[in-house]
């Protein structure tokens, strides 16, 4: 079933969590025979996080997902970068510089495996920190609970066994995991939908907004030279 407002919309059902798409499956497949697949799937990957990035990119994919009962899956992603946003703001205050100087945090660019981080946390930002993850794994990593995303049990311990001293990059890992999952269960299907195209609509009109802007600040920049 799709959610159409108004009306009810018979469509394929998206498959759960552990099951990978046909359409992903033969996605994979083209792009593994392919002679240009690195760049067609950085090119895909770029059209992803660009989606997720934007308000209403993540919306419309939250609309879809939620109509296959996953969006708790994006949810989660969210509740993170919310996470590292709070410890963020508390490094800078402390004068730490910030190893992710993006105005959206997207860790997964820069995440990698066994990656050791050594930045301290003062006392008071690490109750928050401690409290705040204690509410996601509550939430979205625990076996059992309604939201429970589908990541690897071993991830799933290792973020129970640090909650008692969490750091900003508890959730690199399940982050990674899921970013994966959501690429590549769930968005292949999703390019094929309408939505997608009013995703690209929308994105297009933004942009030329913020061209017509960016050439008007650049007029008064010359009228004032």
């Amino acid at each position: 079933m799709s959610c159409v407002s108004g009306r009810t919309q018979v469509v394929s059902p998206i498959p759960p969590a552990t099951a990978v798409t046909q359409s992903a499956q033969s996605t994979r497949l083209t792009l593994a025979r392919s002679n240009t697949s690195a760049s067609l799937i950085q090119t895909l990957h770029q059209q992803f996080m660009s989606l997720i990035l934007n308000d209403t990119g993540r919306k419309l994919f939250y609309e879809y997902l939620k109509c296959g009962y996953s969006e708790h899956h994006l949810m989660y992603w969210e509740a993170t970068q919310n996470y590292r946003k709070v410890g963020r703001e508390s490094l800078i205050q402390q004068g730490i510089p910030d190893q992710h100087n993006d105005e959206q945090v997207v860790p997964y660019h820069s995440y990698q495996p066994n990656q050791i981080f050594t930045h301290p946390i003062d006392s008071t930002t690490n109750s928050k920190l401690q409290i705040e993850a204690q509410n996601i794994y509550n939430e979205f990593i625990k076996s059992g609970v309604k939201m429970q995303i589908n990541i690897a049990e071993t991830c799933r311990n290792a973020i129970a066994n640090n909650l008692p001293h969490a750091t900003l990059h508890i959730f690199d890992e399940a982050d990674h995991i899921v970013i994966e999952l959501l690429k590549g269960n769930y968005f292949f299907a999703f390019r094929e939908t309408d939505k997608w195209k009013e995703y690209l609509r929308i994105k297009e009109i933004e942009e030329r907004k913020i061209e017509e802007q960016q050439r008007k600040d650049q007029s008064k920049v010359c009228v004032i030279l």
